[in-house]
């Protein structure tokens, strides 16, 4: 993914919330529905933070800010995707 495709993928995302350290993104989460209809209590969800950013608490954060999110749209249940990059 590069700069051009990845503004486009993020910008045709449902929600996309993004978290800054001194300015800059250090990380983000997507969160969008699995299903219109018959499964559309659960929501899947994608995390990144960058490998600069570790051990400042970034992830717990979006974490959290995403349990508080599918909440409030009345999403019961979350599937995550974590991919870990040394």
């Amino acid at each position: 993914m590069n700069e051009k495709n990845g503004l486009e993928f993020f910008k045709s995302q449902p929600f996309t919330i993004e978290a800054k350290l001194d300015g800059e993104i250090s990380g983000l989460y997507i969160l969008h529905p699995n299903n219109v209809e018959k499964c559309g209590h659960i929501c899947n969800v994608s995390y990144a933070v960058s490998k600069d950013n570790r051990g400042h608490h970034i992830g717990e954060f979006l974490v959290k800010h995403c349990l508080e999110t599918a909440k409030e749209k009345e999403n019961i249940a979350i599937q995550c995707r974590c991919h870990h990059k040394l």
